[in-house]
């Protein structure tokens, strides 16, 4: 009776804190991503060969570095699984009748399930290709699911923290904008230049492999900064838009051109994942360009080609969601997305053409699909709260 209450009480204080809690489950799923790549990339995929245990064992042994670091995407995603059925047992408890909470709460719980299953599926057969595919869909669509369900709760209990708060911050998102784009556009130049693809002679030899390193370095944390500015300004316009019954366009035409445009993105992020899984990310070796091409990688280069013209359609249409959330819908709480999505759109063409032009460095890869995770996020979160305002299903 006592152990009852003690879970009655610790589910009544967590739905005190639910919005903390699902925004906390947004950012260790981004995080599981991005970990999830780095495994791949790095070529720890099998760094623990069994599951779900790690050479027999709950922990793997402490000298080997590729079972751990294979073993830190499965203890993030741990981390994740305790959370959404945490985030499951409040929501049925306190917001079951609400539709917009219930359901993506839920759905979130089926979809980790199957990505448990397919982790599993994908080490027993030695990493596939095919099943890695699946897993890394399976895994945006877990993310878009805690994003509609981080609106939905937000909505629905007006939480506002002023941790979050990012008014006034357009000039910091546009200046990290525009210094990442620098760095990587003079890291692209002096590592084609004096790297390993021409053969010139740099002209201080001595410092020329440093200083292509610290540009290296340099743009990285140049683009986790504006991706970390874009997504904490993109939530903060979301939780703020509370606050105004006419922050929201209510024009459907709008909201369908959203939802075709989320549509598009996921088919985009799932055909550049078949890119790298069908080994195609370097059939075109020039950027914006395909460049020279053997006849015998053709197949390659068509899946290559097939994304990046996908990928200009998206680019497109995201462009004008940006241009009708910043100018057409001006006067509107909601204008302020705009400048999130725009950001998040120029960084990650720098990254697709970092990956071409540097020949696929690990972290242009990493970054590449973190930053992709984070646009389908954030537009997911944006077509929730144009979906609430469409049925009014949630109190504005």
């Amino acid at each position: 009776m006592n152990s009852e209450r003690s879970f009655l009480r610790l589910l009544e204080n967590t739905n005190t804190k639910l919005p903390v809690l699902v925004f906390t489950a947004l950012l260790t799923t981004t995080l599981m991503i991005m970990v999830g790549s780095i495994v791949r990339v790095t070529g720890h995929g099998l760094g623990c060969p069994d599951w779900p245990l790690c050479y027999g064992q709950a922990i793997p042994p402490l000298g080997d570095i590729s079972a751990w670091i294979e073993f830190s995407h499965r203890f993030i995603g741990l981390i994740v699984a305790l959370q959404f059925v945490l985030i499951l047992l409040v929501v049925w408890r306190y917001h079951r009748n609400s539709g917009f909470v219930f359901w993506p709460s839920l759905l979130a719980n089926v979809f980790l399930l199957i990505q448990i299953f397919l982790g599993g599926i994908h080490v027993i057969l030695e990493i596939p290709p095919a099943t890695g595919w699946i897993h890394t869909g399976n895994a945006l669509m877990l993310l878009g699911l805690v994003g509609v369900l981080f609106v939905a709760v937000a909505y629905s209990m007006t939480w506002r923290p002023d941790f979050l708060r990012m008014e006034g911050k357009q000039p910091l998102l546009l200046w990290a904008t525009i210094i990442t784009v620098v760095l990587a556009m003079v890291h692209i130049y002096l590592y084609r230049l004096y790297g390993s693809y021409e053969s010139n002679a740099c002209p201080i030899d001595t410092y020329c492999a440093s200083i292509i390193a610290v540009g290296r370095y340099m743009t990285v944390i140049s683009v986790s900064v504006s991706l970390i500015i874009a997504l904490l300004y993109f939530v903060n316009v979301s939780i703020s838009t509370i606050s105004s019954a006419d922050g929201v366009p209510t024009e459907k035409a709008f909201y369908r051109f959203v939802t075709f445009t989320l549509v598009t993105l996921y088919l985009l992020l799932l055909s550049g994942s078949y890119v790298t899984r069908s080994g195609a990310s370097l059939a075109c070796l020039e950027f914006p360009h395909c460049g020279e091409v053997s006849d015998a990688i053709t197949e390659l280069v068509n899946i290559h080609l097939i994304h990046r013209y996908l990928a200009l359609v998206v680019g497109a249409m995201l462009l004008l969601v940006s241009y009708m959330l910043i100018n057409v819908y001006a006067s509107l709480q909601i204008r302020y997305f705009g400048h999130s999505l725009l950001v998040l759109l120029v960084v990650q063409v720098v990254l697709g053409a970092a990956n071409i032009l540097l020949r696929i460095p690990m972290w242009s890869r990493v970054l590449h699909l973190t930053v992709g995770a984070a646009l389908w996020t954030c537009l997911a979160m944006l077509w929730a709260i144009l979906a609430i305002r469409q049925t009014d299903t949630l109190k504005y």
